[in-house]
């Protein structure tokens, strides 16, 4: 085995473990229904914004909500539902988008490091693989 399929092995087991870590990522659960109104005739969904967009209406809201106490008011609703509410469906989608975002990453990384995979070390690992099976 070369140097190389050493480190790219090594490589791969801290893809695999960064992969478990992402596992315990929660989905996104809303409190909303993801539509905000805040202006008049402007509506606008959480689930087709950019990560700008996101991070955009994210501070735009926290400034509502800090405004609110500032003030000595209770958190302004929209519809039905408090900007804060709004407000926590945003971090949850910008969590979300950017854990999907870490994955899609890690398989590309692992599938760029198979390639890179000596053919003797590629032999080997098929040939364990179907051993375990046969086990």
């Amino acid at each position: 085995m070369s140097k190389n399929d050493e480190k790219i092995l090594q490589l791969k087991k801290k893809i695999e473990e960064k992969r478990k870590q992402l596992q315990s990522a929660s989905w996104f659960s809303p409190k909303t229904n993801c539509v905000m109104s805040f202006f008049p005739g402007k509506s606008v969904n959480i689930h087709y914004l950019t990560v700008d967009e996101i991070r955009f209406y994210l501070a735009f809201t926290h400034s509502l909500v800090l405004s609110a106490k500032d003030l000595g008011m209770e958190c302004p609703k929209v519809g039905s539902f408090s900007i804060q509410d709004f407000r926590d469906d945003l971090q949850g989608k910008l969590d979300h988008m950017l854990v999907s975002a870490k994955r899609k990453q890690l398989e590309a990384d692992e599938k760029e490091l198979a390639n890179l995979l000596s053919l003797e070390k590629k032999t080997e690992l098929a040939i364990d693989e179907i051993a375990g099976r046969l086990d």
